[in-house]
């Protein structure tokens, strides 16, 4: 028979026992307590939250650098966006927000970090009708900044052409919590023996990667950003287009990059926060360009890294 526990037993079961990944977990803020914890194994979100059940909810994750963050004002409008597209209201002001998420990079007691916010529909029943919550949910999260080892960088990665197709405009261009294509992407990719998918339209044109943009560097060195129509549209590689524009670089955005234009590239690049300029070396086995690492990967995750350590925002 399994224990009943009152509610003292069960709140002592849940700090006695480990969690999976609770290290990775250093301070986080729940907006049901209104208040900052620094024990992951009270990380918990409610199972009748929307966020949960449903994947109802909008999402967001930027790079903490010793008390400042990378693009944080871009991050938090993304946010905002996102869930004004799917009709959540922010439970707080960005201001409020830019606060909290401070105090608890703070509380997290580490120079470099990642910040993560979650903002859910709500609680308030276990069914699809979204005007049963009530009130939107925030958590804001401080974790390890893991990244990608420095091989990568080296080495570069392989990618496969995944055989799930972009997500429709409107789910596409909204950073949400139902992310099961993108895991199923990366599910697939890693099966098949490689790193990252490349995902495209039901007409062969490029949209992202998983949680990547991807960027390619043509025969005549011009850089091609493919259209955000079918893809989010990143913060981050967004501001190295406009860095690479200032360094004399050619670059065309919203471009429709054909799958046969991959294995013509000289380079293909993935860009994120943490993942910064990974190089893509191998797709669907064959080698691009030479197999070799490209210079634009290099100074693609060169000007990402000074823009982390001497751009970022500080809050007040």
């Amino acid at each position: 028979m399994l224990p009943v526990l009152d509610t003292d037993q069960y709140f002592n079961k849940i700090k006695n026992t480990p969690k999976a990944g609770e290290n990775n977990i250093l301070a986080f803020y729940n907006s049901h307590i209104k208040a900052i914890c620094e024990n992951p194994r009270l990380c918990l979100v409610p199972l009748d939250d929307h966020m949960v059940h449903r994947g109802d909810g909008v999402f967001e994750a930027l790079a903490h650098n010793n008390g400042s963050f990378f693009l944080l004002s871009e991050h938090l409008e993304r946010l905002k966006i996102s869930a004004e597209k799917i009709g959540i209201s922010l439970p707080c002001s960005l201001d409020e927000l830019r606060k909290i998420i401070a105090q608890v990079a703070l509380a997290g007691k580490v120079k470099k970090s990642v910040i993560r916010i979650f903002v859910g529909r709500g609680v308030g029943s276990f069914g699809v009708n979204p005007k049963d919550c009530k009130e939107s949910s925030l958590y804001v999260i401080c974790t390890v900044f893991t990244g990608y080892g420095e091989h990568v960088y080296i080495d570069g990665v392989k990618a496969l052409t995944s055989s799930y197709r972009a997500k429709e405009e409107y789910l596409a261009t909204v950073k949400s919590l139902n992310y099961l294509p993108n895991v199923l992407m990366k599910k697939e990719a890693l099966d098949k023996g490689y790193d990252l998918p490349l995902v495209f339209d039901e007409h062969d044109i490029l949209t992202e990667g998983t949680t990547e943009n991807i960027i390619i560097v043509d025969q005549n060195d011009n850089i091609l950003i493919p259209s955000f129509k079918r893809a989010l549209k990143g913060t981050t590689v967004n501001l190295l287009a406009d860095l690479l524009i200032k360094n004399g670089h050619s670059v065309l955005k919203d471009q429709a990059i054909k799958k046969a234009e991959i294995f013509q590239a000289k380079e293909v690049i993935a860009i994120g926060t943490t993942t910064q300029a990974v190089p893509i070396i191998n797709v669907d086995g064959k080698e691009i360009a030479n197999g070799k690492v490209g210079d634009m990967a290099k100074l693609a995750r060169k000007l990402i890294l000074e823009s982390i350590e001497n751009s970022s925002e500080f809050v007040e």
